[in-house]
C-alpha cells in the first residue's frame, strides 16, 4: 500500500565493494527518509550477510535478494514495487547523498507540477563536476558532435550543442533539462509500481570504485542537490 509524502530510496546492488556501505550510511542519514530498499542482484555472500544483518537492526530498511542478477531496470522496478513511498529517490550504490539532499528534493518536488523527475549534479571526489551529470538529449547529431567535438569548430553557433555539457556554467537554480541522469534521480510521477521502463535491458554491472557526490538539482528533467560519485 503506497503512503502520500512518504519518502522511499530504492538502490540497486551487484558486486558495487567498498563504496557500497559509505553509499547506504550517507542515504540513511538523510533527514525525510522513510525507508530505503535494497535490491541484492547478485552480491558475494559475505556482502548479502552484512545486509541482512543492515536489515535486521535498521527498522527502514527493506532488502530484497534471491532473485540473481536481473538487470538494473528490472531491480529497479522490483525495487519501486516493493517501496511503501508516494516520492521514490534511485540511488546507485556508490553515490554520497550530501546532507539535506532529500530535503532540497522534496522542496522542489511539492513545488513542481506531477509527473516530475528531479536530477542531480554529479561531482568527483575533488569536486568538478562529472561528465555524465549534465546531459543533451542522445540523438545522432548530438552523438556525433560530442565524438567529432565539432562544438570546437563554431562554438556560438547554437545548433552545434555537444552531448556532454558538464564544461558549461551551471545553473544558479533549479534548472529544466532535457535529461537527468539515473545515478541520482527523484521522481515524484509515482502512480503504480512500475516506474522504470526496460525492464528486460541486460545485466547490472558490478563498480568497485568508490563514490562519486550527488549534489545540485535539476527537473527532468531539473537540476539540484550534489552527489559525489567516482567514475
Amino acid at each position: 500500500m503506497r503512503a502520500s509524502g512518504l519518502v522511499s530510496a530504492v538502490m540497486v546492488t551487484y558486486r558495487t565493494g567498498p563504496a557500497l556501505f559509505g553509499s547506504i550510511e550517507a542515504v540513511l542519514g538523510q533527514a525525510g527518509l522513510d525507508e530505503l530498499v535494497l535490491v541484492d542482484n547478485g552480491n558475494p555472500q559475505p556482502v548479502r550477510a552484512a545486509l541482512n544483518r543492515l536489515e535486521a537492526a535498521e527498522d527502514r530498511v527493506r532488502l530484497l535478494t534471491g532473485h540473481g542478477n536481473v538487470g538494473y531496470a528490472a531491480a529497479c522496478n522490483l525495487g519501486a514495487g516493493a517501496a511503501r513511498g508516494d516520492y521514490l529517490l534511485f540511488v546507485n550504490p556508490d553515490c554520497l547523498l550530501p546532507a539535506g539532499a532529500i530535503a532540497q528534493f522534496l522542496a522542489v518536488a511539492r513545488r513542481t507540477p506531477r509527473p516530475a523527475v528531479l536530477g542531480c549534479r554529479l561531482s568527483n571526489p575533488d569536486g568538478t563536476e562529472q561528465r555524465g551529470s549534465r546531459r543533451e538529449a542522445l540523438t545522432p547529431w548530438t552523438a556525433l558532435v560530442e565524438a567529432l567535438r565539432l562544438d570546437r569548430l563554431a562554438p556560438d553557433n547554437p545548433r552545434i550543442v555537444r552531448l556532454n555539457q558538464h564544461d558549461r556554467p551551471a545553473p544558479d537554480d533549479v534548472a529544466e533539462v532535457p535529461v537527468v541522469s539515473g545515478a541520482c534521480l527523484f521522481s515524484s510521477c509515482r502512480r503504480s509500481g512500475r516506474c522504470i521502463t526496460g525492464a528486460r535491458a541486460g545485466r547490472t554491472r558490478s563498480s568497485s570504485n568508490g563514490a562519486r557526490r550527488a549534489a545540485s538539482c535539476a527537473t527532468s528533467g531539473r537540476t539540484f542537490p550534489t552527489a559525489i560519485r567516482d567514475s
